[in-house]
């Protein structure tokens, strides 16, 4: 019997569970191909090299009896040389014990490669972990080797460790990785159902658990993923356990001086400038701050002989004061930044729902749930909770409150419940408010997101005038407390203390040139990535143009559009709603909006690259706002595909989600300094993880 017609009788659960079978066959042999080595290797004899045979560059190496004992500082390397092998060799064991993290470098010199060495391998060893202090090298020597070389470098601060066993021609241990083959067989399974199971063409019913579960479990997925990311990060210190007043306030954390000052019912700081900082003729000029004698306060505002922090409030009155009420104690930086990414996960997945019931109605419930997952993750959620500190914690916030204006706005213009809708409304101002008092820069790409639907409501009558006012309430609330605010540090209620920053530039003579615009959009936009064979296999590439003009603040970055999912916005009008005046009026109302939005935010980053310049994290300002709009274009394209053209854009739509997925995440690890030294097991497992020797 042919197996289409076959396989079109069975139930969907009967297809489900053959799909589970196959799923696990690929699984199997994903899982056999990372071992591949350890097969082929099975038969080999091992061959131990004394250490004494070795020798070492390093002139305060001790040989004794448990092997060849090192102290090396960051960056120090020793190199052991055994020029005596006379021996085809098929694996490298190396054994080490001890405390420290070591690159290990394996040279060869063979008869293909008679005089020089030539590099075999190379990895790191994390000495005082159980798998993770041996490497198994594969080799493919040309004839017999003469010469072996191993250079080890400390990675650590610093590294005492003993080189217990060298041994040549080991068998290569065959290892069961739990985790890549449950990443595998989820992704293959997720793979077979969007191809072969019927209900993949599903329209997404809220109304239905399913269908809820559908889209809601894959982002606590990602919320239990944030809270393992944050206990990885400081292995030794409980989740959400706080500190003491004393003990926050000795950290760099701004926030928490902020949330000193506000108990106190100040506005600026305690410490008062120096001095030697005060006689400066210009103490924003960093090169004239650079050759007097004494300390400041970088980063923060020097106004009228007192400090202020030019931070907004919203992080200090929604997580800090909370925390400290509940508690009685300070949040860490990193709880902050834990709290805000659990919020904002179940923010942006709001806001795509929220969207996406307006503009793509129908849509496919996988395809829905892989926008929410795509839109998270692009979106900086994991890159900022890796890179926590003050500075990134605004940018989190700023994320999370505004997908919350988002999400409320949209579900309240769909809530057919009076209470529910002004609610929701009520709540989509107080998001507003909020992300005015965090980033007040990026808030023009909101209200661009957020206008046309609320002006398309007011004049389809659809929302009156008390749905307006709760919006408008609370939004203009937050502005007037940001009025205040800066009233009440600086004189001025338009006064945001940009001017007087202690920072890498002197800010008054920055300005706003039409010649930088070019460069602007290069920076933030098209700045490339690179790709490595190595884990995160995803890193930054330095790629800077000429700058002519003033000096501008430049570091490694990336652009936007290297997140894949930002290209769908180039679909705005192949996935436009078409047919019925309902549906002309939906699609100007959509045209106006993702319209907007993408050309207030070019404006917006040029404003920034001339007044600030550009780093990563200035980036991530507007990857969500992208990202969400080239989601919701790509959304309605992978939604019932017909003909072989569609089927064939819907496949490439999938496909850019789960690259923009792949790129993100390896990003999250560029300069995780505090993860790869301080939970290098965990940092050091996962690059091994689909290369385990």
């Amino acid at each position: 019997m042919p197996i289409k017609p076959l396989w079109q009788k069975q139930t969907v659960w009967k297809k489900f569970l053959a799909l589970c079978l196959l799923a696990a066959v690929i699984t199997a042999g994903a899982e056999v191909l990372f071992n591949f080595r350890a097969l082929t290797t099975a038969g080999l004899t091992p061959t131990e090299i004394p250490m004494d045979f070795f020798t070492c560059t390093d002139e305060t190496a001790v040989y004794g009896g448990d092997g060849l004992c090192l102290s090396l500082g960051v960056g120090e390397s020793a190199e052991l040389t055994d020029d005596m092998v006379y021996e085809t060799i098929q694996t490298v064991h190396i054994a080490l014990e001890g405390e420290g993290i070591v690159q290990a470098e394996i040279e060869l010199m063979d008869e293909s490669f008679a005089y020089l060495h030539y590099m075999l391998y190379t990895a790191t060893l994390v000495a005082d972990d159980p798998v993770l202090r041996h490497l198994y090298a594969p080799a493919s020597s040309g004839g017999v080797d003469y010469e072996l070389l191993i250079r080890l470098t400390a990675v650590s601060a610093s590294a005492d460790f003993t080189v217990r066993s060298v041994e040549i021609n080991t068998p290569i241990p065959f290892r069961l990785q739990p985790l890549p083959m449950a990443l595998v067989f989820l992704l293959s399974l997720s793979l077979l159902c969007a191809f072969f199971l019927r209900g993949f063409d599903t329209a997404y019913n809220p109304r239905r658990p399913l269908h809820r579960a559908i889209v809601v479990l894959p982002l606590v997925g990602l919320m239990i993923l944030a809270v393992l990311l944050a206990a990885w990060k400081y292995p030794g210190e409980p989740l959400l356990s706080g500190t003491t007043r004393e003990e926050a306030l000795q950290t760099d954390d701004v926030y928490a001086t902020f949330l000193d000052m506000l108990l106190k019912g100040k506005v600026m700081l305690d410490e008062e400038p120096g001095e030697a900082l005060l006689s400066l003729s210009n103490p924003y000029d960093p090169t004239e701050r650079a050759f007097f004698n004494g300390s400041f306060k970088y980063d923060h505002v020097l106004y009228e002989g007192r400090y202020y922090i030019y931070f907004g409030l919203a992080p200090v009155l929604t997580v800090y004061l909370p925390y400290h009420a509940i508690t009685g104690r300070f949040p860490r930086s990193a709880d902050a930044m834990l709290i805000l990414s659990l919020l904002t996960i179940a923010m942006a997945g709001w806001a795509v729902c929220g969207m996406a019931g307006r503009y793509a109605k129908g849509a496919n419930v996988f395809a829905l749930a892989l926008c929410c997952v795509t839109v998270v993750i692009s979106g900086g959620v994991f890159w900022l909770m890796m890179q926590e500190n003050h500075y990134h914690l605004p940018i989190m916030a700023l994320i999370c409150f505004s997908a919350g204006a988002i999400g409320f706005g949209y579900h309240a213009a769909q809530q057919r419940r009076a209470w529910l809708k002004i609610l929701q409304y009520a709540l989509s101002g107080v998001c507003f408010g909020l992300a005015l008092m965090t980033r007040t820069n990026a808030v023009p790409i909101l209200a661009a997101l957020i206008t046309p639907l609320f002006l398309f409501e007011l004049f389809q009558k659809r929302a009156r005038l008390p749905h307006a006012l709760a919006f408008l309430l609370p939004a203009l609330l937050g502005l007037c407390t940001v009025l205040w605010y800066n009233k009440a540090r600086f004189g001025s209620a338009l006064d945001f203390g940009y001017q007087n920053q202690l920072t890498a530039l002197d800010s008054h003579y920055q300005t706003l040139a039409v010649a930088d615009l070019p460069q602007a959009l290069y920076y933030y936009l098209l700045t490339p990535v690179s790709f490595t064979a190595q884990f995160p296999y995803v890193t930054s590439a330095w790629d800077a143009v000429n700058t002519f003009g003033r000096y501008k603040f430049i570091a490694r970055s990336v652009g936007v559009l290297v997140f894949p999912v930002t290209w769908g916005a180039a679909l705005m009008r192949l996935s436009s709603p078409q047919g019925g005046e309902g549906r002309l009026s939906l699609a100007a109302e959509r045209r106006w909006t993702f319209g907007a939005a993408l050309m207030v935010s070019l404006m917006v980053i040029w404003v920034s690259y001339c007044m600030a310049g550009n780093i990563m994290r200035y980036v991530y300002d507007y990857v969500f706002f992208f990202s969400l709009v080239g989601a919701l274009c790509m959304l309605p394209v992978m939604t019932h595909p017909r003909t072989p053209e569609q089927r064939t854009l819907s496949t490439v739509c999938v496909l850019l989600c789960l690259a923009s997925v792949f790129i993100s995440l390896g990003l999250m690890f560029l300069d995780a300094g505090s993860l790869r030294l301080q939970s290098p097991q965990v940092f050091y497992g996962i690059r091994r993880m689909f290369y385990p020797y």
